[in-house]
């Protein structure tokens, strides 16, 4: 198996940030966290300001485009109508691009009988096809917004 992530040493162990869950496609960079291995961050994360002054931390990251095809967790918001089909409709959507879901779980919004929150976990293979499921979910007309949310946890995985 390839090496997700270019810039490792052999064995050396690494986790995407909880905080961003960083996805094949976006600009990443890591940070070592003595006795735990590299972090790695998306190059836009707020997190990555509490270590301006310890450059000495930072590790200059990519992603290994040659890899063998993985999955990786993101995790969506999608508010949709409150009508017979709609769940339907978005777990559908998530299939036929692909995706394969992993947690989901219904919230009624608060004040909006017609409308639930439904937050979903899925494992995706990258930023773009993270977009691609976004997009097709935006264009459903059950569907009144859909977006990543950033935060969640990750594993540890370890470089080969």
């Amino acid at each position: 198996m390839s090496r997700a992530v270019i810039g490792l040493l052999p064995g050396q162990s690494f986790e995407r940030a909880p905080c961003c869950q960083p996805l094949p496609g976006e600009r990443i960079v890591g940070i070592l966290m003595p006795g735990e291995g590299i972090t790695i961050y998306p190059i836009f994360a707020k997190a990555l300001e509490q270590f301006d002054n310890q450059p000495e931390r930072w590790v200059d990251l990519a992603w290994d485009t040659g890899a063998e095809e993985q999955r990786f967790p993101a995790r969506l918001t999608v508010t949709i109508l409150n009508e017979v089909g709609s769940l339907a409709q978005v777990t559908q959507s998530i299939s036929d691009l692909g995706g394969n879901i992993d947690a989901l779980m219904m919230v009624a919004r608060e004040g909006a009988r017609d409308f639930y929150d439904v937050d979903i976990t899925l494992e995706v293979h990258d930023l773009k096809h993270l977009n691609a499921i976004i997009a097709q979910l935006r264009a459903k007309k059950v569907v009144a917004g859909a977006e990543r949310v950033a935060e969640g946890s990750a594993g540890r995985e370890a470089a080969e």
